[in-house]
């Protein structure tokens, strides 16, 4: 009997950039509103910046566990964990790419009154988790990209009819 045909697809990156421009006309909008209404503009602090690494590394390395051990070893995955870490893989993308959205309007929005104190931390806090929100968008498309199931080798493909060899097949 053949395998039914994949329904899950990798992250699309219409869907990664549509997160990130909701992330920041969020972003935008909030400190803006808090501006206008002469409310204190929060500084992002360093430690949130810091827990999002430790979250983008936890996914890397799940992300490079997933892969030795479908691509490498060639191990079965029980189906519920690979639809958990499919899912953990789709939601890290699409939280680190709006988050990294909120990010960088935090910083666009601060780089005009940087001879300030304030606003120059907001700068270097809303950066630094920037750039962790990015980490954690790539660790989870390194971890989607692992849950793909690798195309059989030649001598399977005759058991499989109707599949297109060269197209990679999302486990979950």
């Amino acid at each position: 009997m053949a395998e039914p045909a994949p329904t899950v697809r990798l992250t699309s990156w219409r869907t990664i950039a549509l997160s990130a421009l909701v992330g920041a006309v969020v972003g935008w909008g909030v400190f803006f509103a808090l501006d206008r209404l002469s409310l204190a503009l929060p500084i992002p602090p360093l430690a949130g910046a810091g827990a999002i690494a430790v979250i983008a590394a936890v996914v890397g390395w799940q992300a490079r566990q997933t892969r030795r051990a479908i691509h490498r070893r060639h191990e079965r995955v029980q189906p519920n964990l690979a639809v958990a870490l499919l899912a953990l893989g789709k939601t890290a993308v699409i939280a680190g790419a709006a988050l990294a959205g909120t990010y960088a309007a935090i910083v666009l929005y601060s780089l005009p009154h940087l001879d300030a104190e304030s606003p120059r931390a907001r700068v270097v806090g809303a950066g630094v988790s920037l750039l962790a929100c990015v980490g954690l968008a790539v660790a989870g498309r390194m971890l989607e990209r692992a849950c793909e199931i690798p195309n059989p080798p030649p001598e399977d493909q005759s058991a499989t009819p109707g599949e297109d060899p060269g197209e990679p097949r999302t486990r979950g």
